[in-house]
Formats: structure tokens, sequence, C-alpha cells
């Protein structure tokens, strides 16, 4: 391999592991705003009037 395709390849490894670092807290981030979105309209008795049935 050259020198710069090692370098490349060395790159896109970083990038990699970063963007999966970064996406794991908003997952929990997005997660958690559901799961309090969830209890609000829990809590205040509303339901939606369409039920989507998947076959």
């Amino acid at each position: 391999m050259t020198r710069i395709s090692l370098v490349s390849f060395a790159l896109i490894l970083i990038v990699s592991h970063a963007s999966q670092a970064l996406a794991d807290p908003l997952v929990d981030k997005l997660t958690s705003m559901n799961a309090q979105w969830d209890a609000a309209i829990n809590s205040a008795g509303l339901r939606c009037p369409i039920t989507i049935v998947y076959r």
C-alpha cells in the first residue's frame, strides 16, 4: 500500500469511530425525549383517533 492510501484508511477509521461516539448520546437524548412525550400524552389522557394496523 502506498503512504496516501494508509493515511486515507486511517482517516476513515477515525471518522467512523468518532461518528459512533457522537451518535450514542444523541440516541439516548431522543429516547428520553420520546419517553417524556409519551408520559405527557398519557397523563393528559389524550388518545390518537386513528389506529394504524400493520399486517
